[in-house]
């Protein structure tokens, strides 16, 4: 922005006026430019700077009036010290003593070296400064023969100089048309390496002289003129950020820091339930934690399981592809092509070039042929936040503003390529670096076209007679409000096919879009073939034949099935990952048609609400029980542990669950379509932050009955709980166990006994030992539901601890 250099420039010709100052003895122009200088020592936060310099500035203000001969010395120049007759020659005091006396004192022949002895030392310091003059007389005296009474020039004016200078110059005029372009667009841009200045950044280095004149003026104000504040207490730091922000973070622990909830919540509240009589079946219609644990992380993101083993199952169906056939138009998703780079060339033009190469390699010889390179949109309301800001928690985004080819990339390739805003900046520069190349021509060939998508714009690269480079032209018909390429791929995988190409190659190793293409195939009059695998791997699925050998139910319900056991954006359900419910779904065909309801509409209803809780007590091995509060409370009475996250969750989160399923389905289904009227996804298990971004609406009732959230315990060492120092008996509860009290007197003990002689109250052991019966009459092929393709069972159990104790 120009009002940063133009701020910038005042700075360098305030200190080009401070060395005049001196130089010339100007006095009045020396504190003129101290009192310009103070502001930006209080906005970066020099405390000593702005402590005494801000007395010294108004004493000498002052001095006409309290010392006018000092003044009148000072005005004429005596502030600065000319040791010779040239023009523009004088230093600072300080300056000049370093030059002369300190210097004779710690040159060869002075102090170093000189004596160990305290009194010779303080002997010799006491007559250095003769010594320095009679030093600096003989400099002079040899001086003096060469001298002819005349004043040289200053060096800076001599021939030799101004050449010097002026090649400077050109060097440096050649080397910033090397940068970034610092009036380009609004953003604030370092030069050397484009890199973007945050909001707050940027606010603070444009208001820095402002605030710092404020706190100037209130230091004095306060401190010096009417000394209503010490003048030695500590000076408040503004802490304004700078460029310095954009360079590289620190490497964060690799300990894992989930301070956010605590599963131990989970046992507390049990043993306050047991304790005072509440009702456990009331007790485990809620959650009992700050998530629900079977769909959460302990640090509040999604439970996440392997994706890729649904397709893995659902591809044994049909028979591989040994080879793809000509002429076909192929799908690229542009994130993961970059994604794949684990390094980039040393300039964005040759990666602009490699890329475009490469996505050239997959067209056939012979026209017609197309690729399209089908790229994300960012919004800061995203579903994927998510998961996007999973993915950035070990690589902070490195900003920076993508401008011309001979630009350099960051080596930190990782951080560049996890901010949205560079990969969109970045696709908008290979549409623009494509379309005014003229090498890329020759790459391409007649009768080949080359679609990119940029934000909601769809172009098309392509040979015309009588140009130098590739034409580009906008695609109306592609237009399109998709965030996610997942469905922008089948989107335009659709219209490959209306415009006569019948056979559609899908790059992409996303389980999403192969699910989005099954679930689409049916509308589209071509054959979809799916790529995916490493190099040394490489599949190819015919997913049109995968869509018919499912049926049109099977094919419909896979899109719901997805979306309600773990994608980018909804979790997955902890330790039960992919096959076990695909499992169920090809085996009742009931499941299938209820969650072939799943995204039908955007917003869920009670009966598809129902049919999602039906699957999912079947999925946690009952299929007989549709209330999932009362499969859940008896989960835990027939468990040997009961760790949190084995459970199945609360009706109340269970729904939000199958609400965000919902609407990630309805996208999906939408996805041949270009501009799908979706609604806000705020109400539909997501809430709106204030910053504008999304989170997971986990539960909207409380974490626990209000009666067990009073969460009092006490630590009496000597009352035995029997007075109102008690923090139990003051709240008319009963102790229990989380109590650290000594020789409890509180109802506590003599409940534990009455319900150790009548065993009516043991409410866990008679509990577990009725649904224990229960338990044994389900299926026997139950426990074939249970898998173990989730991460989250891979570790050592976390609640081993609370299950010993419990």
């Amino acid at each position: 922005m120009a009002q940063f250099w133009l701020t910038y420039l005042d700075m360098v010709g305030l200190l080009l006026q401070f060395i005049r100052a001196t130089r010339t003895g100007n006095w009045s122009l020396h504190l003129a430019c101290i009192e310009n200088m103070l502001p930006w020592f209080f906005a970066y936060d020099r405390q000593n700077y702005s402590r005494y310099l801000s007395l010294y500035w108004q004493q000498m203000r002052q001095l006409p009036a309290t010392n006018p001969p000092a003044h009148k010395a000072l005005s004429g120049g005596c502030f600065s010290v000319a040791r010779s007759t040239n023009s523009f020659s004088k230093v600072a005091v300080d300056q000049c003593i370093e030059q002369t006396i300190n210097r004779q004192s710690k040159s060869h022949g002075g102090l170093i070296g000189f004596s160990r002895n305290p009194g010779t030392v303080h002997r010799w310091v006491l007559t250095a400064h003769e010594r320095a003059a009679v030093a600096s007389a003989c400099d002079d005296l040899v001086k003096a023969e060469d001298y002819d009474g005349t004043a040289r020039p200053h060096k800076d004016n001599t021939d030799s100089r101004m050449k010097r200078d002026q090649s400077d110059y050109g060097k440096l005029a050649k080397r910033l048309a090397e940068f970034s372009h610092p009036f380009l667009g609004e953003d604030l841009i370092s030069l050397s390496s484009g890199k973007v200045c945050s909001a707050q950044a940027t606010s603070d280095l444009l208001s820095s002289h402002t605030q710092g004149k404020s706190a100037m003026s209130k230091f004095v104000a306060d401190r010096l003129e009417s000394q209503a504040v010490d003048f030695f207490t500590p000076i408040s730091r503004l802490n304004l950020k700078t460029f310095s922000e954009t360079k590289s973070a620190a490497k964060k622990s690799s300990k894992t820091t989930a301070i956010v909830a605590d599963r131990s919540l989970f046992g507390r509240l049990l043993v306050m339930a047991q304790s005072r009589s509440f009702d456990l079946k009331e007790l485990f219609q809620h959650e009992l934690g700050p998530v629900p644990w079977a769909l959460a992380n302990a640090d509040g993101s999604l439970v996440k399981t392997p994706k890729s083993k649904l397709l893995l199952a659902l591809e044994k169906k049909v028979d591989p592809l040994e080879s793809v056939p000509r002429g076909p138009a192929v799908m690229v998703d542009a994130m993961a092509l970059l994604q794949s780079y684990t390094s980039a060339p040393p300039t964005f033009g040759q990666l602009s070039e490699q890329v475009f190469q490469q996505l050239v390699s997959y067209l056939p010889a012979t026209p017609p042929a197309r690729v399209d390179f089908v790229a994300d949109q960012y919004h800061t309301a995203s579903i994927k936040s998510c998961e996007r800001s999973k993915r950035t928690a070990s690589t902070e985004p490195l900003r920076v503003a993508v401008q011309r080819p001979d630009q350099a990339i960051p080596t930190q390739w990782k951080r560049f390529m996890a901010s949205g805003a560079n990969k969109a900046g970045l696709i908008q520069f290979f549409a623009n670096h494509w379309s005014s190349t003229p090498e890329l021509k020759a790459t391409l060939g007649v009768g080949r076209r080359v679609f990119i998508t940029v934000g909601q714009q769809c172009y098309v690269l392509q040979e015309e007679e009588g140009k130098s480079t590739l034409s580009r032209h906008q695609v109306s018909r592609l237009t399109s409000n998709h965030e996610e390429a997942d469905t922008r791929l089948i989107l335009h995988a659709a219209d490959a096919v209306q415009q006569g190409f019948p056979d559609i190659v899908i790059r992409s190793p996303d389980t999403d879009v192969a699910v989005i293409a099954i679930g689409s195939a049916s509308s589209i009059p071509g054959r979809l073939i799916f790529q995916t695998g490493t190099q040394q791997r490489r599949r190819f699925i015919d997913l049109t034949q995968l869509s018919q050998k499912l049926g049109p139910l099977v094919s419909s319900a896979i899109v719901g099935l997805h979306a309600l056991t773990g994608c980018d954006s909804v979790s997955s359900f902890s330790g039960k990952g992919k096959t076990a419910p695909l499992k169920l779904l090809l085996s009742n065909t009931r499941m299938a048609e209820a969650l072939a309801t799943l995204g039908v509409n955007a917003t869920s209803d009670d009966q598809l609400l129902s049919a999602c809780e039906w699957f999912t007590c079947a999925l946690y091995g009952n299929p007989g029980q549709q209330d999932i509060n009362s499969l859940r409370y008896q989960k835990f009475c027939a468990a040997t542990s009961c760790a949190p996250h084995k459970l199945p969750p609360s009706r109340d989160a269970l729904h939000q669950h199958v609400a965000r399923a919902n609407y990630q389905a309805h996208i999906w289904r939408s996805a041949t379509t270009a501009m799908p009227e979706v609604p806000s996804p705020v109400g539909h298990g997501w809430q709106s932050e204030t910053d504008g971004t999304l989170s997971i609406s986990w539960m909207l009732q409380r974490v626990a009955p209000a009666d067990i959230l009073k969460l009092v315990s006490c630590g009496c060492k000597t009352r035995h709980c029997v007075s109102q120092h008690c923090s139990c008996k003051k709240a008319s509860l009963a102790c229990t166990d989380i109590c650290s009290c000594c020789s409890c007197a509180n109802p506590f003990g003599a409940v534990l006994e009455q319900n150790d002689s009548s065993g009516a109250a043991d409410v866990g052991t008679t509990a577990c030992e009725g649904d224990q019966n229960s338990e044994s009459e389900e299926s026997p092929g139950a426990d074939d539901f249970e898998e173990s393709d989730s991460s989250s069972d891979s570790d050592e159990d976390p609640d081993q601890e609370l299950d010993d104790s419990l």
